[in-house]
């Protein structure tokens, strides 16, 4: 889970100079259809951050349900993983800023 957290997190980031298209096919491999979805519409220049600043840290809910929370330059990704096809994917992306 935390490969793909982090992983999903680094295509995440990639937005700069990248089309709508380009940015979500980074994201693709590491989310679930419904995610993916939820992103078709989505300007990647809306992505506040551009870094990862640290490390990935998990909670697991259940064996299948793991939250994941990345600190970046400019506030914390956090995502839900859920088991698909019997490998990690994203499922729900949050996004904090700092108080």
């Amino acid at each position: 889970a935390e490969t793909t957290a982090t992983k999903f997190a680094e295509a995440w980031l990639n937005h700069t100079n990248a089309t709508a298209e380009q940015w979500q096919a980074g994201m693709a491999p590491h989310m679930t259809a419904a995610l993916a979805a939820k992103f078709a519409d989505t300007d990647p220049a809306r992505v506040p951050a551009s870094t990862i600043e640290g490390e990935t840290t998990l909670v697991v809910r259940d064996p299948m349900l793991v939250e994941a929370t990345i600190p970046l330059d400019v506030g914390t990704l956090r995502l839900r993983l859920v088991v698909a096809g019997e490998q990690w994917r994203v499922d729900w992306v949050d996004w904090e800023r700092p108080t």
